[in-house]
């Protein structure tokens, strides 16, 4: 059985005075009894102490309540008085002394005493409903702040895989690119050929065959290189030597038989699409 504010108000009845470390001390009075003279008595009296300590009666008093260890039950009213403090100094809870009145925390003054709920505190729990007072329910405000850190810091992860994984498509991309393009640049001599069919194929006939260029250059190490690649992933790919304004270049193209003449538009567009170039057709 948890300490809670019940038993804190049942002691506080029985002996009139309570204490309670670094909040202070209260002593009540019999509101509806009457002086020998016929006058009420005096009112509530709360002294704030924040030196205070807390009644030695109070742990005897719910040692042989909870019949647990003195040294336990010690632990948990210190704990429950802590927590109650914590709650007070954050504005979250007054503490509830049913039919006494709020012990609540005043920034300016300490701790003060109010026959009603104060004002700008969420609401005060009446006495008896220990279970939500007890140091269990307490909010865990470090918990909340380091819930929210992580699920920054998840996002901020994220975030810099997101980049990462952008920054290293686009290398791969660039890399990919100058593997099939970079080359060096060389114009080739007016007494260099090249033979117009890759290495081990025979030339294919002409009749009934479309040209499908993709690239026409001038240099004789890009048409090696490129087409190299292309036989190396499958390609079945061709050159044809040509005569530019009295310069010798070269055309790659893909040599297609077409069965369908309507399918050259569409062959061409797909072309042109996997090549990133515009494709002429022969």
């Amino acid at each position: 059985m948890a300490v809670n504010i019940q038993q804190l108000t049942d002691y506080l009845l029985q002996h009139k005075t309570l204490s309670m470390e670094k909040i202070g001390t209260i002593s009540i009075n019999n509101p509806v009894e009457a002086s020998e003279s016929g006058e009420q008595a005096g009112p509530n009296i709360f002294v704030f102490d924040k030196k205070a300590t807390t009644s030695e009666g109070l742990y005897a008093y719910i040692a042989e309540l909870q019949q647990k260890n003195p040294s336990i039950v010690r632990a948990d009213v210190d704990s429950f008085i802590e927590e109650s403090r914590q709650l007070m100094n954050i504005g979250s809870r007054a503490m509830n002394f049913q039919g006494v009145g709020y012990i609540y925390s005043d920034k300016n003054e300490g701790y003060k005493l109010s026959k009603y709920s104060p004002v700008g505190f969420r609401e005060a729990l009446p006495a008896g409903t220990g279970e939500d007072n007890s140091l269990n329910k307490m909010p865990n405000y470090n918990y909340r702040y380091q819930r929210s850190s992580n699920g920054m810091k998840v996002f901020l992860y994220f975030i810099i895989l997101v980049l990462l994984a952008g920054i290293g498509y686009f290398i791969y991309s660039m890399m990919d690119e100058r593997a099939a393009n970079a080359i060096e640049e060389q114009p080739i001599a007016h007494s260099e050929t090249v033979q117009d069919t890759v290495a081990g194929q025979a030339p294919v006939a002409k009749n009934n065959v479309s040209k499908f260029i993709i690239e026409t250059t001038p240099h004789i190490n890009r048409v090696t290189s490129r087409t190299a690649q292309l036989t190396k992933y499958g390609h079945n790919i061709l050159v044809d030597t040509v005569d530019i304004n009295g310069a010798k270049s070269y055309k790659i193209y893909f040599p297609i038989t077409l069965q369908n003449p309507a399918d050259t538009s569409k062959i061409k567009d797909s072309l042109s699409r996997y090549f990133g170039r515009k494709v002429v057709i022969e």
